[in-house]
């Protein structure tokens, strides 16, 4: 069923076709079209800029990093990674996305053991986390289009699918700051006690079976929330599977004597 708004208009899809996300459009009447690329800005058509990161709604100026480094480098929070479909009209299972970082950031703060701000607590809210994510998202998408290179399977000027990163970070100002990512600062501003940022980039296609994995002992702490220290903690996996490894996923498990039951990988859950 479509619902309407402001200006753009959304779709929650079908539960039976698992695209429980919003459709999010720039322009009504689109809803079946794969979402044509507009024209260019200069110097957008050589792939200059594949990276987009939207703060508080609008763009942060000058940014390329891709999402790992920028997880990595960003203000710590809770994060959640998603993906578009239909030429970057769709994000899939926005509202699991949605629940897992109003999640993720409840059991972040209950393990800091300090009580939250009332703003704060915001970042555990879903209405909220919803709202402040499409204030972002529906930009970031727009911009997408005129930035993103073509679809390979899509013909000339179809927008690419995107890999979608969501980081809520409260206390924002302060640790913007004193984060690797300048431009976080100015974009997150002194009077954002919670900064909510929206990364899009180019989304690789999946690598052809068979797909080789490797099996290492050893869950995260707190593994039910998406914390951004996680991404750097699994640093030491991902070098398991650097170039020439052959090696696709690392999956933690627990001990032997346990059973061995698996828990997540550093890419799947």
């Amino acid at each position: 069923f479509g619902v309407e708004t402001g200006s753009a208009r959304f779709r929650l899809e079908s539960p039976r076709h698992h695209w429980r996300g919003r459709e999010l459009l720039a322009r009504p009447g689109t809803a079946h079209s794969h979402r044509r690329r507009p024209a260019m800005a200069a110097g957008a058509a050589s792939g200059a800029s594949r990276a987009v990161l939207f703060a508080g709604g609008k763009r942060v100026p000058g940014f390329s990093m891709g999402s790992s480094a920028f997880l990595k480098d960003a203000p710590r929070g809770a994060y959640t990674t998603a993906r578009t479909a239909f030429g970057a009209t769709r994000v899939f299972d926005f509202e699991g996305h949605v629940a897992r970082l109003a999640e993720s950031s409840r059991l972040m703060q209950d393990a800091a053991g300090v009580s939250p701000t009332a703003p704060e607590r915001a970042a555990t809210d879903p209405e909220w986390v919803r709202e402040s994510i499409l204030g972002s998202l529906r930009p970031a998408l727009d911009d997408w289009a005129s930035v993103s290179p073509s679809r390979p399977d899509g013909g000339e000027g179809t927008v690419a699918e995107a890999k979608v990163s969501v980081l809520v970070a409260w206390d924002a100002a302060t640790q913007a700051d004193s984060s690797r990512v300048p431009a976080l600062a100015d974009a997150c501003g002194p009077a954002s006690p919670v900064g909510l940022y929206v990364h899009l980039q180019e989304l690789l296609p999946p690598h052809s079976p068979p797909i080789r994995v490797l099996v290492r002992e050893g869950p995260r702490a707190n593994a039910a929330a998406k914390d951004t220290r996680w991404v750097a903690d699994r640093a030491g996996l991902e070098a398991l599977m650097g170039p020439g490894s052959g090696v696709e996923e690392v999956l933690m498990c627990g001990a032997a004597a346990a059973g061995a039951e698996g828990y997540e990988g550093t890419q799947t859950n």
